[in-house]
């Protein structure tokens, strides 16, 4: 005769509603977060990743397996518990899909978060011995991958940035706001008693100027606040900027100056608004799923996919934890899984994926960066978060050619289009000269009309990845 389980034995000895207790106490709590360089499309991932949640009985997710295997019971919006956040607004984004024509949904600019209520079957013990609808609140939180790139600078001082910033500055194109923040900062006396007032608005030129750079197709930008200030825009807390004179042989400021209060000023920056940044938010995340932008920054030309290169090592800095890593200094780190996503891979043919994926592995595998999470479980991805394109051949002369077709979202006329081939390993500056990458932006299908889908590209997936196993 086969003998109980241990599980099985136990629940023999416990009542009805002390087994329903156990089990509500197993209801699970995960913190998604989803960041991503500027153009990424967090927000359009965001949007899709709630409609086939919500909508799963019609998602096409063959590779999710609680969807799968019929055990996702059951997914609806729940109030947020964090009500000092900003609610993302996915409805905004679902009217925006669903207008004549359809938008992509608007950008967000700081934290904003939204939570879900996910009933299941469970599969593992003891969970499944002892209930057959196991419930897991989800909380996907937003933030720009912007703020990241401020880590490295809790290791500097104010002279080790402004020097950091000094050997950048050759390589950023020439803008017309570079030319007004020059004749602004030549005039700066550091000795002279500081002017707050002109120091803000000398911060403002300056933050006007990382914008222009990165309209130019710029990266690492620093600090990331000048960037998307979230709830600091304004505040004094942003009111410093980096001077190309000042360096490690630069003489103590005098008290009061204004070379004193561009120093604390930094210090200020990364003690409340850099550390609180990585306490207060980065340390509840349970998951993180970071999205990049590839296509643009080959469209762009050599410099700008290097620099997205060193964004991105920045960023990914943020998820290792050594035991001398800044991170651990602040906090104990609880992020488990972290993916990285090649966003819109429906701007290219189905057989440009794999070289996209190897693109972006080869972009991070370098002999400073071996990938070395510790224990965190990581894995990189091609994805269209919504499909915009459909593929397929075209018959020319010398054979069938691979083709997308697609509504281009500059004049909203349909084209079949072939992009080009991605190389599958980081270019030369040479190969730049010789090749033009073409990547058309395409405008978002109509969604919501005839059925309750949103077309995707490897969706299934992600949420496999993120999600699959706490759904056990």
């Amino acid at each position: 005769m086969k003998k109980d389980s241990g599980v099985g034995r136990w629940l023999d000895k416990v009542s009805g509603g002390a087994q329903q207790a156990f089990a509500r106490s197993l209801d699970r709590h995960l913190v998604l977060a989803v960041t991503g360089l500027s153009g990424a499309g967090k927000s359009a991932f965001i949007t899709s990743l709630l409609f086939q949640l919500i909508n799963f009985r019609d998602a096409r997710l063959p590779f999710f397996k609680p969807c799968a295997e019929q055990r996702l019971l059951a997914v609806r919006r729940i109030p947020q518990q964090r009500l000092d956040w900003v609610r993302y607004p996915y409805e905004n984004s679902l009217t925006a899909l669903s207008s004549e024509p359809p938008c992509w949904p608007e950008p967000t600019k700081g934290v904003s978060t939204v939570s879900l209520e996910l009933a299941y079957r469970p599969t593992k013990q003891p969970l499944a011995t002892l209930t057959n609808r196991a419930l897991m609140q989800l909380d996907i939180v937003d933030y720009p991958g912007e703020w990241l790139l401020d880590l490295p600078l809790l290791e500097l001082d104010y002279r080790q940035w402004c020097e950091l910033f000094a050997t950048m500055l050759p390589n950023r194109p020439e803008v017309p706001a570079l030319t007004d923040w020059k004749l602004s900062i030549d005039t700066i006396d550091l000795d002279a008693p500081a002017d707050e007032f002109h120091i803000a608005e000398v911060a403002q030129q300056y933050a006007e100027l990382l914008q222009a750079w990165r309209c130019q197709g710029a990266y690492l930008l620093q600090p990331g606040r000048f960037v998307l200030p979230g709830e600091y825009e304004n505040t004094p807390l942003l009111h410093f900027f980096p001077l190309m004179t000042v360096s490690q042989d630069t003489a103590k400021f005098s008290r009061g100056s204004v070379g004193e209060m561009l120093e604390k000023r930094f210090e200020q920056y990364k003690s409340k608004v850099v550390k609180r940044f990585y306490k207060d938010y980065f340390s509840r995340f349970d998951r993180q799923i970071v999205l990049v932008d590839p296509l643009t920054a080959l469209g762009a030309g050599h410099n700008q996919l290097l620099e997205m290169q060193q964004a991105l090592l920045q960023v990914l800095g943020s998820f290792r934890y050594g035991r001398s890593s800044i991170i651990r200094r602040l906090f104990s780190p609880k992020i488990e899984k972290v993916m990285l996503a090649a966003t819109k891979a429906d701007h290219v043919t189905p057989e440009q994926h794999e070289p996209l994926k190897g693109l972006i592995r080869q972009l991070l595998l370098t002999e400073e960066n071996p990938w070395a999470f510790s224990d965190i479980a990581f894995d990189c991805i091609t994805l269209a978060s919504i499909r915009a394109s459909n593929s397929g051949k075209s018959q020319l002369t010398g054979g069938p050619k691979p083709m997308l077709k697609g509504v281009r979202l500059s004049d909203r006329e349909e084209i079949i289009t072939f992009p080009g081939e991605v190389p599958a390993s980081v270019p030369s500056s040479q190969f730049f000269n010789d090749h033009q990458f073409s990547f058309v932006p395409f405008a978002p299908p109509v969604i919501g009309k005839s059925d309750n889908q949103v077309p995707h590209i490897a969706m299934d997936r992600v949420l496999q990845f993120l999600l699959g196993d706490k759904l056990q």
